[in-house]
């Protein structure tokens, strides 16, 4: 998979940051439920951990219980998000996070690659290259040329 359509398998998620914003903390239940969800979201779009900045799609993606609370309430949540040039919204930390798992998993993976270049050669497994059986008539002909064979 290239690391351009990559998802993480979760979200690093940590609740004393976000129930610790004074931001949050003014939030009444239901935009605080609705901005979570759009956290949430943002790192499981087409584009991670970008937010479409199409309000039906942000309605949608924020669990709105509805398309007046959602026109209620939209601009107290928005206003966390900060938008791209192209229009995309996303949330400062929430891009930082995601863009640390990124590079987590960039640097595995390269890991992993040399491993397996460096166990797949013959000189490099254990030392010594492989051994490769002979054929018949690879036999055949140092018996003639006076080899001793050892089976």
């Amino acid at each position: 998979m290239s690391a351009s359509n990559w998802k993480p398998v979760y979200q690093p998620w940590y609740e004393s940051d976000f129930f610790g914003s004074l931001a949050v903390r003014r939030m009444i239940p239901i935009e605080r439920l609705m901005y979570r969800a759009l956290l949430q979201a943002a790192w499981n779009t087409d584009n991670p951990p970008y937010l479409p900045n199409v309000d039906a799609e942000l309605m949608a993606l924020a669990d709105a219980p509805s398309s007046e609370e959602w026109e209620k309430h939209k601009a107290v949540i928005l206003e966390r998000f900060q938008r791209t040039e192209d229009g995309r919204l996303y949330h400062r930390k929430t891009l930082a996070q995601f863009e640390d798992a990124r590079w987590m998993h960039e640097r595995q993976s390269d890991a992993g690659k040399r491993r397996w270049q460096t166990h797949t050669k013959p000189e490099t497994r254990k030392g010594k290259a492989k051994k490769t059986a002979l054929s018949a008539s690879e036999i055949a002909q140092r018996q003639q040329a006076g080899e001793e064979w050892r089976g």
